[in-house]
């Protein structure tokens, strides 16, 4: 599940008690992830959620990186240097490379360092899908 923070309805995580148990990864930002937990440091705030059921958290912290947290697993992984010039879509990006590595069968640390690889070069150009062109791409990125 995606957040976004609620514009014409004021929602808490109370009003989604029941959603939350069948939610597999829940990705909210930062700063939507301190709305709907009331918390500061990204590991309080996933713990939160784990608590409403929630079985894996990922609170994008743009140019600080991620932080990922389950019952078994609990790192943050550090944002990768890039000259950014427009953060539009970086999110978006960064979980549908979360999500193809996933559906590729790699663990949550590949995935996540996948991923934080697509949300960087998305930010490399201007627009959410100018720089970012293929998996080959993000992987010879990583890879130099």
């Amino acid at each position: 599940a995606d957040t976004k923070m609620p514009n014409f309805n004021v929602l808490g995580l109370d009003d989604l008690k029941d959603a939350l148990p069948l939610i597999d990864y829940i990705t909210p930002n930062e700063d939507e992830a301190r709305y709907y937990t009331g918390r500061e440091k990204p590991a309080e705030m996933a713990e939160v959620f784990l608590e409403y059921g929630v079985r894996n958290v990922i609170i994008k912290l743009g140019g600080k990186g991620c932080c990922f947290r389950n019952a078994e697993e609990d790192y943050t992984l550090q944002p990768l240097p890039v000259h950014a010039v427009d953060s539009t879509g970086a999110g978006d990006c960064f979980i549908a490379g979360f999500a193809s590595e996933i559906l590729r069968g790699s663990n949550h640390e590949e995935a996540l360092r996948f991923a934080n690889a697509c949300g960087a070069i998305c930010t490399t150009a201007v627009g959410a899908g100018t720089a970012l062109k293929s998996r080959e791409q993000v992987l010879q990125w990583m890879k130099d």
